[in-house]
């Protein structure tokens, strides 16, 4: 038994379903398109910071008249016990010294590794927008 709903040849079953169909496809295109801009840079900005603080060595050689000189950029400010480190911001709560001279060590052994270290750093501090 089928019943002309407004006049346009559709059974009531039929005319329900339709809406269902124009709905749910109303939805699912609104939550396909759905993107925020501001959020997906924010997370990308953070993500160069991450990598960047990976990336830093946290000391550069310096050379003077008669040596070259290892310049720490970890500095605590007054008050705190923390240690910051003034060229990628990265906050460290305890500064293993030892730890940071077997680094500089090793760069020292490998200055090649160092200048790519180095040139990475600068590579992602571009990309983070901070230059």
């Amino acid at each position: 038994m089928t019943h002309d709903v407004l006049g346009i040849g559709l059974t009531f079953t039929q005319l329900i379903v339709s809406l269902l169909v124009l709905i749910i496809g109303t939805i699912a295109v609104k939550v396909t398109f759905n993107f925020d801009i501001n959020k997906y840079l924010k997370t990308r900005q953070e993500r160069y910071s991450a990598k960047c603080k990976n990336a830093c060595t946290h000391f550069e050689f310096v050379p003077t008249d008669d040596a070259i000189v290892v310049r720490s950029f970890f500095v605590s400010p007054s008050g705190t016990l923390n240690y910051i480190c003034q060229r990628c911001g990265l906050i460290r709560l305890h500064l293993d010294f030892d730890a940071e001279q077997r680094t500089v060590d090793y760069y020292s052994k490998n200055i090649n590794e160092y200048h790519k270290m180095n040139k990475k750093f600068h590579k992602l501090l571009k990309k983070s927008g901070n230059i």
